[in-house]
């Protein structure tokens, strides 16, 4: 009896779930107003990030604006690593990495669906001079964690564009 319960406790709470339109995170589906989306960018690294998470949400970026019903333009980013704290002798302890983008939206014939957008990410991590190559490590991953953050935002904008 007490399983049947738990069964019935479990059913009831997934059709909740899913009835209220929860979707896993990074899984946004575009509608056919705004997808296939190109990426233009002077920044690769920005650039490939938002195509692979289009590509791991179920949307196949355009190969070429021509190809596309929609361009995501990135007019500009901005890494930041500023001293966060210090110790008593002076020495570095700890920073701030910040990204900042810039992007808008436009369709195929130019008209803007989603002017100048601003995007900050921030990371905090501690520092320490004894364990530099892991400290670059941890600061690489804190970039690419923040790069992906705007990614998704990016694409749930272009969602919310799509209606």
């Amino acid at each position: 009896m007490r399983r049947a319960l738990t069964i019935i406790t479990i059913s009831l709470a997934l059709m909740a779930v899913q009835s209220c339109g929860f979707h896993l995170r990074g899984k946004v589906q575009l509608s056919n107003k705004v997808a296939p989306v190109y990426v233009k960018s002077s920044d690769a690294s920005l650039a490939n990030t938002l195509e692979e998470q289009l590509r791991n949400s179920g949307n196949n970026p355009a190969e070429s604006s021509g190809g596309a019903v929609t361009v995501v333009r990135i007019t500009a980013v901005n890494y930041r690593r500023t001293i966060r704290t210090v110790d008593t002798r002076g020495y570095v302890t700890g920073y701030i990495l910040n990204l900042e983008v810039n992007f808008e939206v436009v369709d195929k014939s130019g008209k803007k669906l989603l002017a100048d957008q601003r995007i900050q990410k921030q990371r905090d991590y501690n520092f320490d001079s004894t364990q530099v190559l892991a400290k670059e490590s941890e600061e690489t991953y804190l970039r690419e964690n923040m790069e992906v953050d705007v990614a998704l935002q990016i694409i749930r904008q272009l969602a919310a564009i799509s209606g």
